[in-house]
């Protein structure tokens, strides 16, 4: 044992004296225009050979023989071939090479491209024509018109025989299609058999279908209000990534640009944009989407067992609790139910009564002729009353409304009355744990225990957002609350913007029909003048309104960009031009200039149109 401990320190040591030497070469060429290497005394120790030669790293250094790369060692051997068209800078322990080709007009075309270890080894042998750059761990390589994937470590997780490849998403799957074909106009990828892969290389779902995907949600940002997309309308935005080689199949992106898509100006487009920035997407990679057929679905689990076959049933929603919402045409008839996907029972409903997804263990059916809605089972029982009006179960609590009294309390997944049903009005849903509700016209919150935070004291309340509340009191003026019912902004305004983050500076308040803006610290007005419309401060500015024309100010309520920009949502751009361009403020020639630049209807007259004086850049 003490031999092989000996030996290993020497060769340790031989390592490190040969790596220590060989940092003492340099690159020299003589005087005929020929590389070689010299120490630190000048004098040549690696032959005048090369047509180019680098630095010694880690005990190798790239040289050039003839056209003609590779690598050698401090002795001027040749480390593996020099025989490489191409090598990059190694990253980590390999480094990509490239063998053949040749250059047209400074462009290398015809080389195959590997991976070549610091040993000189190909870990990847040069055969392929394209490798891409690694994301997240994965790059895909490419055959002719044939492509695979690669893992960091070299690893082939998917052999080069495919049509196209995705790239992995945040559920850690990657879309693949066996067979279709590009168009070369669009750069779509048209008929293509799809599969699913992991990470570890495995083929979760073979390639054989016209069509996989993952069901979308929504929810509005700041509730708790989701919206399932059945597999119909799913797939639209799934298709967006099949589509597109080199996409995730799971891409937030795909619902803004299906919406986008649909408008029909700047202004409606810009509009989608706002509304998109203010919506949590969401996806669930337990299930799956497919269809062979392309237009009808079924579903599958992420193992690619088939859980509901695709020509079973018109339409299907993502399943939960081991129930799936379906619908099928029966006789003209819509007819919708639960589907059991581990017992195959189906539970259907009258045409008039329309079942919503589970949540926490039951169904919603309400009737459509007079909204009243009641709950059942996983087995299709009724367990609850039948209410005037219901909304959905989030996290065991349901706000619901009497049937006879039409007053609105909260219920429990037994239909046990956790909130009692004798409230005339009440917030749609609790947030931040917390609930409006009024009595006799006096509103106050109530926490999920259904306990006093605050007394019914007000005429009017808003949402808590970041622990605030705006109310309105009796004398009809409003102010602003915490979560203690402590006066933020004391009671003397027509109105208030509740702000859109915690504890802000600066508060948009309204009087005598103008907004004005408030000093928090101060409690006083933080400037002079108001106006027709604010908008909440962003990085110390804002957006304001006259005369139906959008400008900017600053906390101090210096006018930054001049009222004159026709769009709200011209203001991103203005501002990131004035970034770019180093402005630090406009004037009215520059904000009238900025706000044509942006309006679509400029470029779009004829020749021989007169052009309005308002859209004329004189």
């Amino acid at each position: 044992m003490k031999k092989i401990y000996q030996l290993l320190l020497a060769a340790g040591a031989l390592c490190l004296s040969t790596g220590l030497y060989a940092q003492s070469l340099y690159p020299a060429a003589n005087d005929k225009g020929k590389f070689g290497y010299v120490d630190e005394n000048g004098e040549k120790v690696i032959s005048y050979s090369y047509k180019e030669a680098y630095p010694f790293e880690e005990g190798m250094a790239k040289v050039r023989k003839g056209d003609k790369y590779g690598f050698i060692n401090p002795k001027g051997k040749a480390i593996g071939k020099i025989k490489y068209t191409v090598i990059l800078p190694f990253t980590g322990s390999y480094c990509r090479v490239a063998v053949g080709g040749s250059y047209k007009d400074g462009v290398l075309k015809g080389e195959k491209w590997g991976f070549m270890n610091k040993r000189g080894e190909e870990i990847l042998p040069p055969e392929y024509d394209e490798i891409g750059e690694f994301e997240d761990g994965v790059a895909f390589i490419r055959k002719g018109n044939k492509y695979g994937l690669i893992n960091d470590d070299i690893d082939v997780l998917l052999e080069p025989k495919q049509a196209a490849v995705g790239t992995f998403d945040r559920f850690g799957y990657c879309w693949f299609a066996a067979s279709g074909k590009v168009n070369k106009k669009t750069g779509k990828l048209e008929k293509g058999k799809y599969g699913l892969i992991n990470k570890a290389g495995d083929v979760l779902v073979e390639p054989k279908y016209a069509f996989i995907g993952y069901f979308y949600k929504s929810r509005p940002k700041n509730s708790s209000n989701i919206t399932e997309y059945d597999a119909s309308t799913s797939a639209v935005y799934n298709r967006l990534s099949l589509e597109k080689p080199l996409s995730r199949l799971y891409n937030p992106e795909n619902f803004l640009l299906s919406a986008l898509s649909g408008c029909q100006t700047e202004g409606a487009a810009d509009s989608v944009r706002a509304g998109f920035k203010n919506l949590l997407l969401s996806a669930d990679s337990t299930y799956l989407i497919f269809s062979k057929s392309g237009y009808r679905y079924g579903v599958m689990n992420d193992h690619g067992d088939i859980l509901i076959e695709e020509k079973k049933f018109n339409n299907v929603n993502c399943p939960s609790d081991g129930i799936s919402l379906v619908s099928k045409i029966r006789r003209k008839k819509m007819l919708r139910g639960y589907y059991n996907l581990e017992t195959g029972y189906l539970k259907e409903f009258e045409e008039s009564e329309l079942p919503f997804s589970y949540r926490d263990g039951l169904g919603k059916i309400q009737n459509l002729n007079d909204q009243t809605a009641y709950f059942v089972d996983k087995s299709g029982n009724r367990v609850t009353d039948t209410y005037g009006f219901a909304l959905n179960f989030v996290d065991g609590r349901c706000i619901v409304q009497s049937r006879d009294t039409k007053k609105w309390g909260v219920i429990d997944t037994q239909g046990n009355a956790l909130l009692p049903l004798e409230y005339d009005n009440i917030h749609l849903e609790y947030r931040e744990g917390a609930l409006g509700v009024c009595r006799s016209g006096k509103w106050g919150f109530v926490d999920l225990d259904g306990k006093p935070v605050t007394p019914m004291d007000y005429s009017q309340l808003t949402y808590y957002q970041h622990g605030w509340a705006t109310a309105k009191n009796p004398d009809g003026k409003w102010g602003m609350i915490d979560k203690q019912n402590h006066t933020i902004i004391p009671f003397n305004w027509e109105d208030i913007l509740l702000p859109s983050e915690a504890e802000p500076e600066w508060i948009w308040v309204k009087k005598a029909d103008t907004w004005q803006c408030y000093s928090r610290s101060k409690q006083a007005m933080a400037f002079q003048g108001g106006f027709e419309r604010a908008w909440n401060f962003e990085d110390g500015l804002a957006a304001i309104q006259e005369n139906g024309l959008i400008g900017v100010v600053d906390t101090r309520g210096d006018l930054i960009v001049p009222c004159r920009l026709n769009n709200y949502f011209k203001v991103k751009d203005v501002l990131g031009y004035m970034k770019q361009t180093g402005r630090q403020k406009l004037t009215e020639t520059d904000a009238f200039r900025l706000n044509l630049w942006g309006d679509e209807t400029v470029n779009s007259f004829d020749i021989t149109s007169k052009i309005p004086d308002n859209l004329w850049d004189y």
